[in-house]
Parts: C-alpha cells; sequence; structure tokens
C-alpha cells in the first residue's frame, strides 16, 4: 500500500505516515493501532523484528531451508 494510501485510509497526512516510516518520527501506541487496523495486520507486527524469511523477502534472497531432525 502506498504511503498515500495508507494516509487517506487512516487520516494521517502523507508526511506524517512518511516520517514514522522513516523513523524521523516516533508514532504513539494509539498511532501505531489506527495503522495496523488500517493495514489489516496485528500492532506487534509493524514493530516486531523482522524473521529470516522476511528479510530474504525483502532483500530478493532465498532462504537456506532448515534441515529436518532425524527420528
Amino acid at each position: 500500500m502506498s504511503q498515500e494510501r495508507l494516509s487517506v485510509l487512516s487520516g494521517f497526512s502523507r508526511a506524517y505516515v512518511s516520517s514514522v516510516e522513516t523513523g524521523r518520527r516516533n508514532a504513539t501506541l494509539d498511532t501505531l493501532e489506527v495503522l495496523a487496523r488500517t493495514l489489516g495486520v496485528e500492532d506487534w507486527e509493524l514493530i516486531a523484528e523482522p524473521s529470516a524469511l522476511d528479510r530474504a523477502s525483502i532483500e530478493g534472497s532465498e532462504v537456506a531451508p532448515v534441515p529436518e531432525e532425524s527420528p
């Protein structure tokens, strides 16, 4: 979703959404709840550390499969 669309749907200005996304401003918990609801995700997902799979999808690389344990 674009910053413009997120700003329209959430009621925040595009400049504010951009500044939160880039870390120039800190969002309050109330703001995180509104943004999460607008994006259709849980609020904790906006502040969680990305997993290896998430990082790989962002970077466009593949994640090595995890070896299965022997019984």
